[in-house]
C-alpha cells in the first residue's frame, strides 16, 4: 500500500519533484539542508535587536515577519496541493455528469467526516492503538497550526504564561501528542510489528525525524524563554524555523505528508464514481 501510494503521489504531481524526492536520497539530503539554510539566512538578515538583558523574542524576530512568511509558505503549498489534487480528479474520476449540489454533498459527507476521525485507517487494520496513535499525530499538527497561523502573536510572545493558561497548555498537549504519535511510529518500524511497518522507505525516517526535530526544538524555545536564557532562546527559535521549513515544504505537497489531503480526496472521488454508475444503471434499465 505504501508503495502504491509514494507511486501515487508522483503521478499527481504536476512538477516532478515527488519523483526525484522519492527515488534518490541525495535530492531528500540536498533540498532539506537547502531550505533549512535559507531559512537560517533570512533570520539572519531580517532579524531585529538581540537583547541580551532579557528574552525578548518580539524584538529579535516581531511576529509580523513570521505571519509574513507563514502566509507566503501557506499560499505556496495550497497551490501545489489543490492543483495535484486536481490532477488527481483528472486521472480517477471519469463522471462529468454530476451536479455542483451532488459534488457539494458528497464533499461535506465524505471528506469532513474523514478527515476529522481518519476512521478508515481504523477499519483497514482493526488496530485501535495504531489510529490512536495516528489521531495524536493528525490533532497535534492541527493545534499547532491553528496557533502560529490564527494565534501567533499569543504563541509568538514574550509574556510568560502560567501553566494552565490555554496557549501554553495546549502547546504542550499538542507537543507530547506528536511525540508520542511519532514515537510509537518510530518504535513500530524499528521492531517491524505491522505489516504496514515491516519496510521503511527512506522517506518515512526522514518525515519522522524532521517532526521530532520540529518538536523539540520548539518545545526548547519555550524551555530557554521561561529560564529567562536569551542567546539560547534565539538560536533554539533560528534553528526551529530551520526544522520547519523542510517539513512543511517538502512533505506537504510532495511526500508523506500529501496524503492527508489525497486518501480523503479518494474516498470522495470513488463516491462520486458510484454515484455516476448507478445513474448510468438506472438510465439504461
Amino acid at each position: 500500500m505504501m508503495a502504491v501510494r509514494r507511486y501515487l503521489t508522483t503521478r499527481y504531481d504536476f512538477t516532478g519533484f515527488s519523483r526525484r524526492f522519492y527515488r534518490s536520497k541525495v535530492v531528500e539530503f540536498i533540498s532539506t539542508i537547502l531550505l533549512f539554510a535559507i531559512t537560517v539566512l533570512g533570520v539572519y538578515f531580517v532579524h531585529g535587536p538581540i537583547i541580551l538583558t532579557r528574552v525578548d523574542l518580539d524584538s529579535f524576530l516581531p511576529p509580523h515577519i513570521v505571519e509574513m512568511g507563514d502566509i507566503a509558505i501557506l499560499v505556496v503549498l495550497s497551490a501545489l496541493l489543490l492543483t495535484n489534487v486536481y490532477r488527481m480528479y483528472r486521472f480517477t474520476v471519469a463522471a462529468r455528469d454530476i451536479s455542483f449540489i451532488t459534488y457539494i454533498r458528497e464533499l461535506i459527507r465524505t471528506i469532513v467526516p474523514h478527515f476529522l476521525t481518519q476512521v478508515r485507517m481504523l477499519k483497514c487494520n482493526r488496530n485501535t492503538l495504531n489510529w490512536i496513535m495516528h489521531i495524536l499525530i493528525v490533532y497535534g499538527y492541527a493545534t499547532i497550526f491553528v496557533f502560529v497561523i490564527v494565534f501567533l502573536d499569543l504563541f509568538q510572545t514574550n509574556t510568560l504564561y502560567p501553566i494552565y493558561n490555554p496557549i501554553r497548555l495546549g502547546g504542550y498537549i499538542a507537543s507530547a501528542a506528536l511525540l508520542v504519535g511519532a514515537g510509537y511510529a518510530i518504535y513500530g518500524r524499528l521492531r517491524k510489528n505491522a505489516v504496514m511497518r515491516q519496510y521503511s522507505h527512506s522517506t518515512d525516517w526522514f518525515f519522522l525525524t524532521l517532526l521530532y526535530l520540529v518538536v523539540i526544538t520548539g518545545v526548547l524555545v519555550d524551555v530557554f524563554k521561561y529560564l529567562g536564557l536569551p542567546i539560547e532562546t534565539y538560536i533554539a527559535y533560528t534553528v526551529h524555523l530551520g526544522f520547519v521549513t523542510p517539513l512543511l515544504v517538502l512533505e506537504v505537497p510532495f511526500a508523506k505528508w500529501s496524503h492527508l489531503a489525497y486518501r480523503p480526496f479518494a474516498i470522495y472521488f470513488t463516491r462520486i464514481n458510484d454515484l455516476a454508475k448507478t445513474k448510468v444503471m438506472r438510465t439504461t434499465a
